[in-house]
């Protein structure tokens, strides 16, 4: 199964980094003063704190940007209608509070093609942490005269994705392989995404 790896960077992690070198230059400032005083040094020392404030102070800015995903397609899903034969599948796919629907693969049974673009607003970073940077893709079998059928789900984590973006001005992710787990944890097929990450400059 494909898999998407890049550097850990999220937030939580450029937060941490800044703190230690918060600490570090704290302690180098402290061993330079014990050397006895000094204008210069003092002046260096009030520079130093300033540029390290400033370093800190960018690091929490939120930035903005576009979060697109495209849904390619899906194999092997589970048939919910073993009287009706075959299934109608859609894909809601959720970011944090913001929901959009893909079209019903009507027929498709479990190797829909989707091919569909969807894009969200997405803030960076914010107080949610880690965990709160994933998409919900929640795969549903749409019926005529009764409720909709879950099929399963599946989650992505983005903050890597989200923090190489605004590190790098643009982040993508080819299309890669997801497993879809039904409500009993087991496994019910697997769906394709591809991911990219633009922040508004």
């Amino acid at each position: 199964m494909d898999s998407y790896s890049s550097p850990r960077i999220g937030a939580n992690n450029l937060f941490r980094y800044a703190l230690i070198f918060l600490l570090v230059a704290s302690l180098v400032s402290v061993a330079v003063s014990a050397q006895g005083p000094n204008r210069k040094v003092c002046r260096s020392k009030k520079k130093m704190h300033f540029l390290l404030h400033q370093h800190f102070e960018a690091l929490k800015k939120t930035v903005n940007g576009t979060l697109v995903v495209v849904l390619v397609d899906a194999k092997g899903l589970g048939d919910t209608e073993r009287f009706s034969g075959g299934i109608d599948p859609y894909v809601v796919i959720k970011y944090k509070s913001h929901e959009l629907n893909s079209t019903v693969a009507k027929g498709a049974g479990s190797k829909p093609v989707w091919n569909e673009k969807f894009s969200f607003r997405v803030q960076y970073p914010d107080n949610t942490g880690a965990n709160g940077y994933k998409l919900i893709l929640k795969i549903m079998d749409k019926d005529s005269f009764t409720a909709d059928d879950f099929i399963g789900e599946t989650v992505i984590y983005v903050d890597d994705l989200l923090a190489l973006g605004v590190e790098k001005g643009k982040a993508e992710m080819r299309p890669t392989k997801y497993r879809v787990v039904a409500s009993d944890k087991s496994y019910n097929g697997e769906i394709r995404v591809a991911l990219s990450f633009v922040p508004l400059r």
